[in-house]
């Protein structure tokens, strides 16, 4: 998106964000991406979702790297939680190395902002959609080809594995439904 932005002007962006919306909406009413799903192999698709995964993973090694103590409270709570059941049921383990983590920074000291950090209320401004070839070739495209082809069937292929039967075009026309009122 960041490199389209550098020739294409706000509205045409607004253009292929609001038309990408429409041609997802689109693929979910008429059921194409149902279809499209049942061609893909989940082993495929599931080895998209862990190649997606594995960058957050690894950096657990540079977070020992970078400031050993607050990894291993992280990763410490994480193990605590998760091998002991009881307190695990109480507080579950990302839980846990999220609070840890947070307590190990506020201790520590590190990553804290140094000063007050300034609040503001957005102003809303208008912006009206403008649509053009090069947008919806350069930008709109690629979202759409991104959320039905990419990211939906990483979705869709977690719940399935888990025994779930997700309602794969209804989700597709929320997705769509959902950037159109963005």
């Amino acid at each position: 998106v960041a490199p389209a932005l550098e020739h294409l002007s706000f509205p045409q962006a607004a253009g292929a964000y609001l038309a990408a919306g429409l041609m997802i909406t689109l693929l979910g009413v008429t059921g194409w991406v149902r279809k499209l799903m049942v061609c893909l192999p989940m082993p495929i698709v599931l080895g998209m979702v862990s190649g997606v995964f594995l960058p957050f993973g690894l950096k657990i090694i540079t977070g020992f790297q970078d400031s050993f103590w607050i990894a291993s409270a992280i990763v410490g709570s994480y193990l605590l939680a998760s091998a002991v059941p009881a307190l695990g049921r109480v507080v579950p383990p990302v839980l846990a190395a999220l609070l840890a983590g947070i307590a190990a920074v506020a201790m520590g000291g590190t990553g804290l902002p140094t000063g007050l950090i300034p609040f503001a209320l957005v102003q809303p401004q208008l912006v009206v959609p403008v649509f053009s070839v090069r947008a919806l070739l350069e930008l709109a495209l690629p979202l759409v080809v991104t959320v039905v082809g990419i990211h939906n069937p990483q979705g869709i292929a977690v719940l399935t594995a888990s025994k779930y039967k997700p309602p794969v075009s209804a989700l597709t026309v929320a997705c769509g439904l959902g950037s159109v009122l963005a």
